[in-house]
């Protein structure tokens, strides 16, 4: 052929990009890598600019990274909700509990108070009462998470006036 006409970027053998876009003559000598731009024979910086890649390296393995790595950050931000949403419900449990034995201590009903308690209150959880003479306030403190964060716990108390009938002291300090 007298002249090639071409238009593509190719990567010289010392690194250095070349923009080919004048007519060249063909000496009928084909050089790996010179002026094939990727052509039979161009040799590994031919392949490199076919494939976008340059000579600084192949990315293909980085979408696997980045999948890997949002994958993982979604499965430990999923757990951190989950685990917010199990804690909330444990708040309100104990809150449950609380307010149910301190009405039912009101009451004067003491079993049926510790029977609400252990079918209301999670696992693990402690109840404590404090007698005023007009009310008993109660307090429920349960391990967060089943004791997965040592140190700390949740709690709820509840407050309930004694009725009349139940033997507490009156608003004079005599009994009723």
């Amino acid at each position: 052929m007298p002249g090639v006409v071409s238009d593509v970027e190719t990567c010289g053998r010392d690194g250095t990009a070349e923009r080919a876009g004048a007519e060249k003559p063909d000496s009928g000598e084909h050089h790996d890598g010179e002026h094939g731009g990727g052509g039979h024979g161009s040799g590994e910086h031919g392949d490199a600019a076919r494939h976008g890649g340059g000579i600084a390296g192949d990315d293909r393995g980085s979408v696997t990274v980045e999948g890997a790595i949002t994958v993982c950050s979604l499965i430990v931000a999923l757990g951190l909700v989950l685990g917010v949403v199990t804690a909330v419900l444990a708040q309100v449990r104990c809150a449950d509990a609380a307010g149910e034995a301190a009405r039912l201590l009101g009451r004067g009903d003491d079993a049926r108070a510790r029977e609400a308690f252990r079918s209301l209150a999670p696992d693990g959880a402690t109840l404590t009462s404090q007698g005023d003479g007009t009310g008993i306030a109660v307090t429920v403190r349960s391990p967060i998470l089943d004791g997965m964060l040592p140190g700390i716990e949740l709690s709820a108390e509840a407050y309930a006036v004694r009725e009349p009938e139940t033997g507490g002291v009156g608003a004079n300090g005599a009994p009723e």
